[in-house]
């Protein structure tokens, strides 16, 4: 009779000794996993915060895109004496211009300058035709929508030795909301020229008076 005492006290210590191994493995691996879940936590922490950066810093590249694009774009050409289209050098410096915008779309403001060399008359007349080369370049060149507007002036303050400045066309392109049905006369649409293609001298738009 002690003796299946005994052997009921021995199973029962190997029984808890066991167990107390298992509660030990358990709360072991408890322990690892929590060491995990906490180190996975403070990954997804920082990948979250990553995120965050990420957008805060394409909503700051973003501000700036729209901002650039909102700027209006100005260039200014300069003429010879009496004549109403530019010279291949300015052309080039348009043709440029006109591939470094955007496919979208503008008002365009052409403000012809003239030297005050000859009647009024004549050079308020000299300024429009300049104007309307440089819209048929524009139309000929550029990819998007544009309207017009032209202005013709003379610098009658100028002094001489400042009319070779005086003599110029500026253009300033706001970027404006244009499609098919509410611009007037869209130009056609043409290919829009690479930075190579811009190097190379363009084939000569015939005169247009």
């Amino acid at each position: 009779m002690n003796t299946n005492k005994d052997d009921i006290k021995e199973s029962i210590g190997v029984v808890h000794k066991d167990v107390k191994g298992i509660i030990s493995a358990v709360d072991s691996s408890i322990g690892r996993l929590t060491k995990e879940h906490q180190a996975i936590e403070s990954r997804i922490s920082k990948v979250e915060q990553d995120i965050r950066g990420v957008k805060q810093g394409m909503s700051s590249v973003t501000s700036i895109i729209n901002e650039t694009r909102a700027k209006p774009k100005e260039i200014t050409l300069f003429y010879n004496q009496g004549s109403s289209t530019i010279n291949k050098e300015e052309k080039q410096r348009l043709i440029g211009f006109i591939n470094s915008l955007d496919s979208g779309s503008f008002h365009v403001t052409c403000r012809a300058t003239a030297s005050p060399e000859g009647s009024k008359t004549y050079n308020l007349k000299l300024g429009q035709k300049r104007c309307d080369s440089i819209q048929k370049i524009l139309s000929h060149y550029f990819s998007g929508l544009f309207s017009f507007e032209s202005k013709a002036e003379i610098a009658e303050k100028t002094k001489r030795e400042d009319y070779e400045w005086a003599r110029n066309v500026k253009l300033t392109l706001i970027p404006a909301e244009l499609n098919e049905t509410n611009i007037e006369h869209a130009p056609k649409q043409v290919k829009h020229l690479s930075p190579a293609e811009s190097k190379k001298q363009p084939e000569e738009l015939k005169p247009l008076y």
